[in-house]
């Protein structure tokens, strides 16, 4: 659900808008450059733009406006092994303190809003007291916490 009560479901190599406007759903296909690509989360973001949370490609930002990915956000870079076939699949992405916070198989990782650059990771076993690098979901508390 975005700011304008829009519902976005993801899918495969595309994904759908519902206006709340006119119940219309619209289609909206991704670049076949990018090959095959399943989408699991969708975050609306600042500035017009939507986050895709997919499969083996981590997260891609879409403009809103024109219906292209206009940056990327690689958890590939944050991996600390391959024993994961999906080092790269963004399952939830989030707005927490001003940052993007990413949860996918290889714990969180923590992007900075503006330069989209990686600022830091958790993972299970170093101290951040997650039980397992796999994180699903992660939700922000009316309290301002972060689960």
């Amino acid at each position: 659900l975005d700011s304008k009560g829009n519902i976005w479901i993801g899918g495969n190599q595309c994904f759908y808008l519902l206006s709340e406007k006119d119940n219309a759903l619209k289609k909206i296909k991704l670049p076949s450059s990018l090959g095959p690509i399943d989408i699991w989360t969708i975050f609306e973001g600042h500035n017009n733009s939507v986050w895709l949370g997919t499969k083996e490609h981590g997260a891609l930002q879409l403009d809103k406006k024109n219906n292209k990915i206009i940056a990327q956000l690689d958890a590939e870079k944050s991996r600390t092994s391959g024993f994961c076939r999906n080092t790269n699949s963004i399952c939830q992405l989030i707005y927490y303190k001003d940052e993007i916070w990413t949860g996918s198989y290889q714990g969180i990782q923590v992007f900075d809003k503006q330069t989209l650059k990686l600022k830091k990771k958790f993972k299970a076993g170093d101290n951040s007291g997650l039980a397992h690098n796999t994180v699903i979901t992660l939700y922000q508390s009316s309290k301002g916490e972060l689960w």
